[in-house]
C-alpha cells in the first residue's frame, strides 16, 4: 500500500508528462507551419463550414493548460493518509480519466493543426491542372494557324430589306443623273437687277425652263439645200422614163409619195436625229433619250426570235441565245454612226425606234425603261388588233428586261425581273392618219421627231403636205450628215450572236 505522498507524486508526474507532451505538440505544429507547403491543400467546402476557427483552437489550448495547473495546485499534501482500499479505485478512475483527457487533447491538437494549415494566410491556391495539347498545337484539336471565316446567311427579311435599300440607292443615283440633265441656267446676282448687267446675257439665259422646241419641224424646206440635192442627183424628182440605179433609185423612193420607205431610209433619218441630239441636246425635251435604228426590227423577229425562244434558260433565267448586236445597242456602241456610248437604263431612259410589222407596215415605238412600258403610234387607225400588236412587239417586250438582267452586275441581277414590258397602242384621234398605203414610214419618222422635241402632233402632218415633207427630209439628210445614199450596215458585227 502506497502512501499519500507517493500517490500525489505519481499523479503530478502524469500531469507533468501531459504538459510536456502538449508543449512538444505545439512546437511541432509551429515548426510545421513555418516550413513551405509544397503540396496544395484543397479545402473541403462541406468541412470548411464545420471547422473551428483559429481563435477557438487557441482558446481550447489555453483552457487545457489552465486545467492542468489547477489540478497541480489541487494535489494533496504528503501527510495526507489514504487507505489502500480507497486509493486503488481512485487510481483506476484517474487513469481512465487521464486517458480520456489525453485523447480529447490529442483530437483538439489535431483539429488545431489542421486548422492552422488551412488558414488563408498560409494556404496556397490549388495548382492549375496542366492542359495536354493535341498534336495540332491547340487544346481543341484545331490548328491555330487556320482561320475559319464564318459565312453569314441572311434571312429573307434581311434580303428584302437589302433589296429595298439597293433599289432606293439606285433610284437616287438615277434621280441625281436626271437632275444634272434637267438643271436650269440661272442669272447671276449681278444680272438680276434691271439696272446692272448686260441684256444680251438675259436673252441667252431665259428665266423659264425650255422643254425642247429647239427647231421647228414644220418649217418649209430650205431652197438652197434642195437645189444642191437636185443638182447632184438629177432625175430623182418626178416620174422617171428609165430605170434608176443606186443611189439615184434610193433618193427617188425617198422623195416620191407613192414609194414605200425601206429600212435604209429609216436608218438614215434616225442617224440624222442622233446627229442633232449629239450637237444640240438642249433642242430635245431631255438628253436621256436615244434614237435607235431599224436593227432590232430587222434582227429580233422571225427566225431570230424563234431561236431565242427555243433555247432553255438557266437557274437565273439567263443562258438564252441573244441576237447579234443586241448588247452593243444596250451599251451605246451601236449604231456606229454618232455613237453615244450611253448605256441603257444608266444614261438612257427612253428609246425611240421604228418597228416593222409583217414587212408591210411601219409604226413608231417609244420604250420607257423606268416605266417598263412601250408606247406605239400608228398612222392607220385600227390597222393592228390587240392580239396582232402584242405578238408584233413581243421581241422588244421580252428582250428588253432580259438584256437588263444580262448586262447588270452579277450581284444585282436578282433586282431585274424578267416580266415583259407593258404596251399602249395609240391610233386615231390626235394622231394624224395617212390617206394612202405608202406613207407609213414618213409618219413613223415624224411621230418620233415631234415627240422627242416635246411637241404635239400637228394637223399639218397630212397627205396634202407629204410631198414637201419628203423633200425636206431628203434635203436635210444631204446637207446635215452628208448622206449620199443608203447607209451601209456592218453585217460582221450583227452576225456575232451571243
Amino acid at each position: 500500500m502506497k502512501s499519500g505522498f507517493e500517490q500525489s507524486d505519481s499523479k503530478f508526474t502524469i500531469l507533468t508528462r501531459k504538459v510536456i507532451r502538449i508543449e512538444k505538440t505545439v512546437q511541432s505544429m509551429q515548426a510545421a507551419s513555418r516550413r513551405p507547403n509544397t503540396e496544395p491543400v484543397e479545402p473541403d467546402a462541406d468541412n470548411e463550414k464545420n471547422e473551428p476557427s483559429v481563435e477557438d483552437g487557441r482558446a481550447e489550448e489555453k483552457a487545457a493548460k489552465d486545467a492542468a495547473v489547477s489540478e497541480k495546485d489541487a494535489t494533496p499534501r504528503k501527510d495526507a493518509t489514504v487507505s489502500e482500499k480507497d486509493a486503488t479505485p481512485k487510481k483506476d478512475e484517474s487513469s481512465g480519466e487521464e486517458e480520456e483527457e489525453e485523447a480529447d487533447i490529442g483530437e483538439k491538437i489535431g483539429d488545431n493543426s489542421t486548422e492552422k494549415a488551412a488558414t488563408p494566410k498560409q494556404r496556397k491556391a490549388p495548382a492549375r491542372k496542366q492542359q495536354v495539347l493535341s498534336p495540332c498545337g491547340s487544346d481543341n484539336g484545331v490548328d491555330p494557324d487556320l482561320v475559319f471565316v464564318k459565312e453569314y446567311t441572311p434571312t429573307k427579311a434581311e434580303e428584302v430589306e437589302e433589296a429595298q435599300r439597293m433599289a432606293l440607292k439606285q433610284q437616287a443615283t438615277i434621280d441625281i443623273a436626271r437632275a444634272n440633265v434637267q438643271r436650269q441656267r440661272q442669272l447671276a446676282a449681278s444680272q438680276v437687277s434691271p439696272f446692272i448687267g448686260d441684256s444680251t446675257v438675259k436673252g441667252i439665259i431665259p428665266n423659264k425652263p425650255r422643254l425642247g422646241y429647239g427647231y421647228d419641224p414644220n418649217e418649209p424646206v430650205d431652197k438652197d439645200r434642195l437645189a444642191r440635192l437636185k443638182k447632184d442627183f438629177k432625175g430623182i424628182f418626178g416620174p422617171t422614163k428609165f430605170k434608176l440605179h443606186i443611189p439615184l433609185m434610193w433618193w427617188h423612193e425617198l422623195v416620191t409619195q407613192t414609194e414605200w420607205l425601206a429600212d435604209t431610209h429609216m436608218d438614215a433619218v434616225m442617224n440624222m436625229f442622233r446627229h442633232r441630239m449629239k450637237l444640240h441636246p438642249e433642242w430635245f425635251r431631255s438628253d436621256r433619250l436615244c434614237f435607235c435604228d431599224s436593227t432590232p426590227s430587222m434582227l429580233w423577229q422571225k427566225d431570230k426570235w424563234k431561236r431565242f425562244l427555243s433555247t432553255k434558260p438557266d437557274g437565273q433565267g439567263l443562258g438564252r441565245w441573244v441576237p447579234g448586236g443586241a448588247t452593243d445597242l444596250f451599251e451605246g456602241k451601236a449604231p456606229r454612226f454618232c455613237q453615244t456610248l450611253k448605256k441603257w437604263e444608266v444614261d438612257i431612259d427612253e428609246i425611240y425606234m421604228p418597228w416593222n410589222v409583217k414587212d408591210a407596215h411601219w409604226v413608231a415605238l417609244m420604250v420607257s425603261i423606268p416605266k417598263r412600258h412601250i408606247t406605239v403610234w400608228d398612222s392607220i387607225p385600227g390597222c393592228l388588233s390587240e392580239r396582232l400588236l402584242a405578238k408584233a412587239i413581243e421581241p422588244v417586250a421580252v428582250l428588253m428586261p432580259y438584256l437588263q438582267r444580262l448586262m447588270a452586275d452579277i450581284g444585282d441581277r436578282y433586282k431585274y425581273p424578267l416580266d415583259r414590258y407593258t404596251h399602249e397602242y395609240i391610233s386615231g384621234g390626235d394622231v394624224p392618219a395617212q390617206d394612202n398605203s405608202s406613207d407609213c414610214g414618213v409618219y413613223c419618222l415624224k411621230f418620233i421627231e415631234y415627240h422627242s422635241l416635246g411637241r404635239l402632233f400637228p394637223k399639218t402632218l397630212c397627205g396634202r403636205n407629204m410631198k414637201a415633207i419628203r423633200a425636206k427630209l431628203a434635203a436635210d439628210l444631204y446637207h446635215e450628215i452628208n448622206c449620199r445614199g443608203p447607209p451601209e450596215r456592218n453585217w460582221e458585227d450583227l452576225d456575232n450572236d451571243i
